[in-house]
């Protein structure tokens, strides 16, 4: 049974109720069918994200004031139904291919690839390592095995990992050489931004990663903040010679990932608004890169959940019993 359902015997009848954390709402006798029961679990967890959603701290929705806590936690709570239920494995399938082939698509062409969407998808379905070994196409393979490995529960960030995320991704190209090694000349970020000298990369990182992990002892915690952070600090160090948006993006959905909420897709068309507003973010004005992230988040999140569950598109039809 999956951990959200618990059932209950009332005067010899059988009754399953969902609960998550002080909420609890019955869904009466056994659900007749996986699409009744998938209904009953994203009406729930809609009553579960507006009550979470209230919760967020004083000091994050002050960071944050000129976001909707409501539709982030929407996200969240849908994509918790996604990965943590036995209900929705094949919509988590479904998700997970999906989401492959666009997040490795969008950010592989935000850095100058050619290669077309179906190309890329042709690529993530066979899973296999090309037989042509065309720079682009290796690196396509590799971005995805490079995204699967971030995506585990059991990733940490740390210096190490970094550095194996760098050299993953440039495995068999004419860069492998460069491979996981922190950048030996200086080099700019977006907007030419100056970024960390050579010498200071390592120390640099060691700090970032040495305050994240602070940062996720804290009881005011919030995820999609925390993974704005630490990704603009880490574009800031633009630790590699190359490659430092494709890793920093996986870092950033490696984040969202480690807490539930869904993996966002960087869609290619808002690379240069992204590009502007990180540099404003950069330069100490941080609301336009916070609209702009959740803006992308919002889009990737209604594209996903179109792609990975198009039978449940309106599925508040199914009222909770109280």
């Amino acid at each position: 049974m999956d951990k959200f359902i618990t059932k209950k015997v009332i005067k010899g009848k059988g009754y399953v109720y969902f609960q998550f954390n002080g909420t609890s709402k019955s869904i009466g006798k056994k659900m007749s069918s996986i699409s009744d029961l998938q209904t009953a679990y994203l009406n729930f967890f809609d009553i579960v994200s507006l009550k979470e959603s209230a919760k967020i701290d004083k000091s994050i929705q002050r960071e944050f004031f000129h976001i909707n806590f409501n539709k982030f936690e929407d996200a969240h709570y849908w994509y918790k139904c996604l990965s943590q239920t036995y209900a929705f494995r094949r919509e988590l399938e479904s998700f997970n291919l999906w989401f492959a082939i666009l997040f490795t698509y969008n950010s592989a062409r935000s850095e100058g690839s050619k290669m077309t969407e179906q190309e890329v998808a042709k690529i993530i379905k066979k899973n296999k390592k090309p037989t042509i070994r065309k720079p682009e196409m290796v690196e396509i393979f590799n971005a995805d095995k490079v995204w699967k490995y971030a995506s585990r529960k059991s990733f940490h960030i740390n210096s190490r990992t970094i550095k194996y995320l760098h050299k993953m991704l440039f495995e068999n190209t004419p860069y492998k050489y460069q491979a996981g090694v922190w950048k030996d000349e200086s080099n700019v970020a977006p907007g030419n931004q100056p970024t960390v000298p050579p010498n200071k990369v390592n120390s640099s990182i060691l700090n970032l990663v040495k305050w994240y992990q602070s940062e996720l002892k804290k009881k005011n915690l919030y995820p999609p903040l925390l993974a704005i952070q630490f990704y603009a600090q880490f574009e800031k160090i633009h630790p590699f010679s190359d490659g430092n948006g494709r890793v920093g993006r996986i870092i950033f959905n490696s984040i969202l990932n480690k807490f539930s909420y869904p993996p966002m897709v960087f869609f290619t068309e808002n690379h240069k608004s992204h590009c502007s507003t990180l540099t404003k973010y950069l330069n100490g004005q941080k609301k336009a890169f916070h609209q702009h992230v959740y803006r992308q988040f919002i889009a990737s999140y209604e594209k996903m959940r179109h792609l990975s569950m198009p039978h449940l598109r309106r599925y508040k039809s199914l009222k909770l019993k109280n």
